[in-house]
């Protein structure tokens, strides 16, 4: 009984030492398909790291061209607002010399209109003069009419008493 005891202890230490073996057959096999997974998952995560680099390097370009665009932008909108100063400066002082034009104007119109109305004031004067000049001309001609007839009077009174003195 003893050897049959021990050659079942044999056999079971046997089974044991056969499932142990497979056990650690199963144990390798499967660290070698988890070691091809780590290398793949591995591969993995450097194209990850690699696209990641790359897309970091394409947004700090990229973040660059925006500050650089920012930075041209900001430019001109200053050279924009300096422009937009000068006119403003430029449109108050033309808004002041339009002032001083209309002022300039208005006094110039007020001349003018006091100029029409010592012209009127002149012209109907002038039509006044005229009126007693051709009343005196008209006064002047009758009575060089009147002389005339005069004259014309005497004339004929001289010769009708030359006539008379001859006879």
């Amino acid at each position: 009984k003893s050897i049959e005891a021990v050659s079942n202890e044999r056999n079971k230490c046997v089974k044991e030492l056969m499932l142990t073996k497979q056990t650690v057959l199963d144990a390798e096999s499967n660290i070698q398909e988890k070691s091809s997974l780590c290398t793949l998952l591995q591969d993995e995560l450097d194209k990850i790291r690699a696209e990641q680099s790359e897309a970091k390097g394409k947004m700090l370009r990229s973040e660059k061209e925006n500050q650089d665009l920012l930075l041209q932008v900001k430019t001109q909108l200053a050279a924009k607002a300096c422009e937009f100063d000068q006119l403003s400066t430029k449109v108050g002082v033309l808004g002041k010399d339009l002032n001083h034009a209309r002022r300039a104007g208005d006094i110039a119109q007020k001349c003018l209109d006091e100029q029409r109305f010592l012209h009127a004031k002149q012209k109907e004067e002038h039509e006044k003069s005229i009126i007693v000049l051709k009343k005196r001309t008209d006064e002047l001609m009758r009575q060089n009419e009147n002389l005339k007839q005069e004259l014309s009077l005497e004339k004929e009174a001289t010769t009708i008493l030359s006539k008379a003195k001859e006879e």
